[in-house]
């Protein structure tokens, strides 16, 4: 994950993925409860520091909860952060919980075949923000049964307010302008909830603040988040 021009710092997550069914009028009717759990959280490259290896660590145990409806649609996503997690670092959780909402994709019912698309439209609560996602999905190539995707998503705010996990105190909840865009490979298996493997690229800016008058000089305060996933499901 990469904030304005400041340099970024690759983590690795190790997750574990576990569904249940939800309580009586909890969710619609056949829709599953998922819990990705974090098992384990490392700076993957050479001369971090014992103390950032330390600091990055204690997200383990933080987990973020979601529901995925009868026809693949995910909803509700919540970060429950570890106590030891630091306020500041919230955030990387909060990218992790978005990754996990681009990936949960609503498919056709209907067999189709490589060349085919369709257009996904959800509302899904990330980054605390409300948004309205379009997705355009197409399938790539079918090898050996597994379906390589291809997604471009463009994502609209339902609402000027800003509530995002780990900003500095004193920052405006309100946004002036907000612009959100991915695009991700992913690979997935007939009848897998999850998938197998892929990579998401994503990027998000947002005007803080109301919008500058016309007398104003200089540039709205802003935040900018670029990030890249890389997936692997363990077999």
């Amino acid at each position: 994950m990469q904030q304005g021009q400041q340099g970024g710092l690759p983590l690795e997550f190790a997750l574990t993925l576990e569904a249940s069914k939800p309580k009586e009028n909890e969710a619609p009717a056949g829709s599953v409860k998922m819990s990705a759990k974090i098992t384990g959280a490392t700076i993957p490259v050479a001369g971090a520091g014992k103390e950032a290896e330390s600091v990055i660590g204690k997200m383990k145990g933080s987990r973020i909860d979601y529901v995925v409806s009868a026809d693949g649609i995910g909803s509700g996503y919540k970060v429950e952060a570890g106590k030891a997690v630091a306020p500041d670092l919230v955030i990387w959780l909060e990218t992790l919980r978005d990754t996990l909402a681009l990936v949960t994709l609503p498919v056709p019912q209907k067999p189709l075949g490589a060349g085919a698309y369709w257009m996904v439209t959800t509302r899904e609560g990330v980054l605390g923000l409300d948004l309205v996602s379009y997705r355009m999905v197409k399938i790539e190539a079918i090898n050996e049964g597994v379906a390589t995707f291809s997604v471009n998503a463009k994502r609209y705010a339902a609402s000027a307010t800003l509530d995002l996990a780990g900003l500095p105190e004193g920052i405006p909840k309100e946004m002036s302008e907000f612009q959100s865009a991915s695009e991700s490979k992913l690979e997935l298996k007939p009848g897998s909830g999850f998938p197998q493997g892929g990579d998401v690229n994503s990027a998000l800016a947002i005007g803080i603040g109301p919008p500058p008058g016309p007398n104003q000089r200089g540039p709205a305060q802003g935040l900018m988040i670029q990030s890249r996933a890389t997936l692997q499901f363990a077999k």
